[in-house]
């Protein structure tokens, strides 16, 4: 994929403006506040529907008005051109067109676009906790199965039903598995047999790639390894029936706590460092460098699995890293795919031996815009 152009309509602090970015390399320097990362958080909004900044999307809508609108003109790996038109109300509601036509489920685009962000809150994704982890490869594998995306849908939207029908049973003081409660539990083993089975499929190839890099870059013998430890999970293979008899099994305590206490959304991706889960002993560069490992590993995968090349994102990555590091990865990144980079500082990158090539726009933003 090549991003060609990108407007903005009062999205964040952006009332009209517009960008054309190169192939290659795009630096976007800019001071603190004149929006830098907003450019970013629009192309991930076109890709995947969502911000990457925060969980409460209309955030990003200007405060003076009701809505925004991002218009972005891409080409795919056939380089057929397409015009998308991404629209957001203060409402939450949202609206995706392709080629001026309505997408009947916002979701269908994720995945037709693919973008890779790296940006200073995914120190989260290796020193948070769990949800962060698995929001991260679930990501992954959604841009990459419309199978395992709908599952997930699904099992999001029959796991929030079933924990507001615990939370009715527990107020009419209801204290028995019934036929109800059994159906919903029966598609919701389904989806959640689809789930496991897609993330114990791609964490064995996306670990040995995590491994090749992680070595690659930080120069550590490793081994990196990652792994998910399930919170359900049936020995014998007959996931839906063990599954089933957990949910009965412990209905009394779910109901106690008014939600489901057992299923894929208690996942956690564990990652090691020489055997060593690295929230336990490595350091905040080791840290740093993972997170790198991990996020150019994701562009592998998902180049892999659906033949369209990935954009990265790149948002502040030299106050994660030091220059060296960074003019390396930004290089190494560059050459194959395009790329888009913010920095506060166009000077010193070229004192600490950035080169630009002919392939590599600068966009300099104003403060205000």
């Amino acid at each position: 994929m090549l991003v060609h152009s990108l407007r903005l309509v009062n999205f964040r602090n952006y009332l009209d403006s517009s960008f054309v970015f190169s192939n290659q390399l795009n630096l976007i320097i800019g001071e603190n506040g004149s929006g830098k990362t907003s450019i970013l958080e629009a192309l991930h909004f076109i890709a995947l529907t969502k911000s990457f900044r925060t969980s409460t999307d209309t955030e990003a809508v200007h405060y003076q008005s009701e809505y925004f609108q991002l218009f972005c003109t891409v080409s795919d790996r056939f380089q057929e051109e397409n015009r998308i038109n991404f629209n957001l109300m203060r409402n939450g509601k949202k609206q995706v067109l392709i080629n001026k036509q309505v997408l009947d489920r916002k979701t269908d685009i994720i995945g037709r676009f693919p973008v890779v962000i790296l940006a200073p809150n995914h120190q989260l994704i290796t020193e948070g906790g769990p949800s962060n982890r698995r929001n991260f490869t679930d990501r992954i594998i959604a841009q990459t199965d419309a199978d395992f995306l709908k599952a997930l849908l699904d099992y999001r939207a029959r796991l929030y039903q079933r924990n507001m029908l615990l939370t009715k049973y527990r107020s009419q003081n209801q204290p028995r598995y019934d036929k109800y409660i059994e159906t919903i539990d029966e598609l919701f083993v389904k989806d959640a047999e689809t789930i496991i089975k897609k993330r114990q499929s791609f964490c064995l190839s996306f670990s040995i790639t995590v491994n090749e890099l992680f070595v690659k870059i930080a120069h550590i013998d490793g081994p990196l390894d990652l792994y998910f430890n399930y919170n359900s999970d049936s020995e014998n293979g007959n996931y839906c029936d063990f599954m089933l008899q957990r949910l009965r099994s412990r209905f009394k305590r779910d109901l106690d706590n008014g939600k489901t206490g057992c299923g894929p959304h208690l996942d956690d991706l564990v990652i090691r460092l020489k055997g060593i889960d690295i929230r336990k002993f490595a350091s905040k560069g080791e840290h740093k460098v993972i997170i790198v490992a991990l996020k150019m590993a994701e562009s592998r995968y998902i180049e892999k699995q659906t033949d369209e090349a990935v954009v990265f994102l790149l948002d502040d990555l030299f106050a994660m890293l030091d220059t060296r590091h960074c003019i390396g990865i930004v290089n190494q990144i560059s050459a194959d795919r395009q790329t888009l980079v913010t920095s506060t500082d166009m000077e010193s990158l070229q004192r600490a031996g950035f080169e630009q090539s002919g392939h590599t726009k600068v966009i300099h933003l104003p403060l205000e815009n």
